[in-house]
Parts: structure tokens; C-alpha cells; sequence
């Protein structure tokens, strides 16, 4: 995406140098960092995006995505699950609800699928890669 990556860091941390609360130059600067290997900063930069501008869902989602493809899928539901949690009902603010259950579809959690209704069944579900992905609680 960015053919001179020095050239392009250094602009963006140029605008932010002006502006530190721009969210669309954090996000363009995580891009060229992920190219670059750059993990850690990345995960970072997008992290600072996605809360500079709280209902772009573009950097939620961007930022969730990176912290499934570093390992860590637990963190990336549950940044999106604060964000949906925080809206409540999603009559309200359905976007972060749309993101949070594309994600989990996306990464290959379709059964645990959640809606504002029933929030209050959601619980760790052990998977076998041995971490936990929020899901129903199963009724016996």
C-alpha cells in the first residue's frame, strides 16, 4: 500500500505532531506499521483510532482483526463486546452489535452468536484451542 515506508511514517508523524487526536492518520500509520512487521505498533495505533473515534466501526473492527492475527482472539471479543455492552440495546446503536457478531462469525465462532436479548445468557465458552470466546450458556 505505501511504496516509500519511511517517507509515509514520517509524514503521518508529522500530522500527528499537529494533531494527536487525528484517528484517521493513527489508523493509515498502524496499516504501514503492520507492512512493516511492526506488531506491537500496529496493535497500538490502531488501539489509539479506534478510541479517538469510539463509533467508527472501520477501526473497531480493524483493531480487533489485529489482535486475533497476533494470537490474542479473546482480547479482540472483548474489545468488542465493551464497545457493544456500552451502547446497550442495540435499537440504539446497532453498529458496534454488527461488528462484535461479524467478528466472532469471521474468526469461526458462528454458534456463539449474542444479541441485546440475551446478553444476560452470555458466558465463557471453552473451546478447544484452550482459550474462552464469549457464548451462550447452555440450558440442560
Amino acid at each position: 500500500m505505501f511504496r516509500s515506508g519511511s517517507k509515509a511514517k514520517s509524514l503521518f508523524k508529522s500530522v500527528l505532531r499537529r494533531d494527536p487526536s487525528h484517528a484517521e492518520t493513527w489508523h493509515s500509520l498502524g496499516e504501514l506499521l503492520g507492512e512493516e512487521g511492526d506488531t506491537a505498533g500496529r496493535l497500538l495505533s490502531y488501539r489509539i483510532s479506534s478510541c479517538l473515534n469510539e463509533s467508527h466501526e472501520h477501526y473497531a473492527l480493524a483493531y480487533s482483526d489485529a489482535l486475533c492475527n497476533a494470537g490474542r482472539k479473546e482480547e479482540g471479543f472483548a474489545w468488542l463486546e465493551a464497545r457493544a455492552r456500552r451502547v446497550g440495546v442495540a435499537s440504539r446503536a446497532s453498529d458496534p452489535w454488527v461488528s462484535w457478531i461479524h467478528a466472532l462469525e469471521h474468526w469461526g465462532y458462528p454458534e456463539c452468536w449474542v444479541s441485546p436479548q440475551n446478553i444476560g445468557e452470555i458466558t465463557p465458552l471453552r473451546r478447544s484451542t484452550g482459550g474462552t470466546v464469549g457464548g451462550r450458556a447452555s440450558r440442560a
